[in-house]
C-alpha cells in the first residue's frame, strides 16, 4: 500500500522533500528545493513555446564555475537550475533580431502602419529587458504582420525566409495569456 504524504504542493508526483532531496545529489553546488526547481520548468517552459530559438543564444555562462552550458530557454537543451546561470539580457537574446531590426526597409514597412525607427525601439526594449512581455509586444506589434516584402531588396534572404518561418510557427494565441503571470 503506498504511503501517502501530508506536502505534496508542487508538480512532482513524488513529495516535495524528497525531489529536495534528489537535487542536492544532482548539483551539489547549490540547494534548489522542489518549488524552485517546478518555477525553473515553468520559465523554461513558457520560453520554450514563445520565443523562436533562433533570437535565444544557444549557451549561457554558468555563475560558480565560469563556463558555458547549453541554454536550458532553448527546445532540446537540458535543464540547468537558473540561479547558477547568469540570466541577463545580453547573455539571453542573440543579436539575431538586431538583424532582422536591420534588414527592414524604411518605406515598406509603413503598410503595418509604423515607422522602422520604433520597430527599432520595440526591438531594442525587446533586448534590454529579459521579461518575455517585452517580446510579447514586439511580436503583436510588428513580427506577427511582416513578410519578405517589408525588407530590402539586398537583405539576406535565407536567413529571413529562416526567422519568419520560425516567428511563424511561434505564434500567440488568446490562451498565452496565463504565461506571463510565472514568478
Amino acid at each position: 500500500m503506498p504511503v501517502l504524504c501530508k506536502k505534496r504542493k508542487t508538480m512532482f508526483t513524488l513529495p516535495d522533500d524528497l525531489i529536495t532531496e534528489i537535487a542536492s545529489f544532482l548539483w551539489t553546488d547549490c540547494t534548489i528545493h522542489a518549488n524552485e526547481l517546478s518555477a525553473d520548468i515553468d520559465f523554461y517552459i513558457t520560453w520554450r513555446t514563445l520565443v523562436p530559438p533562433i533570437f535565444i543564444k544557444c549557451a549561457v555562462t554558468d555563475k560558480l564555475h565560469c563556463y558555458d552550458v547549453a541554454n536550458p530557454m532553448r527546445a532540446g537543451h537540458p535543464y540547468w537550475p537558473r540561479q547558477l546561470l547568469e540570466l541577463t539580457p545580453h547573455t539571453v537574446w542573440s543579436r539575431n533580431l538586431y538583424l532582422l531590426g536591420s534588414f527592414i526597409c524604411r518605406e515598406k514597412i509603413r503598410g503595418v502602419k509604423t515607422y522602422k525607427r520604433c520597430c527599432m525601439r520595440w526591438i531594442r526594449h525587446c533586448c534590454e529587458n529579459i521579461d518575455l512581455w517585452y517580446y510579447f509586444d514586439l511580436n503583436q506589434k510588428v513580427l506577427s504582420k511582416i513578410t519578405l516584402d517589408h525588407f530590402h531588396a539586398r537583405a539576406h534572404y535565407p536567413f529571413l525566409r529562416q526567422a519568419l518561418a520560425q516567428i511563424s510557427s511561434y505564434r500567440f494565441s488568446s490562451d498565452d495569456e496565463e504565461f506571463w503571470l510565472f514568478p
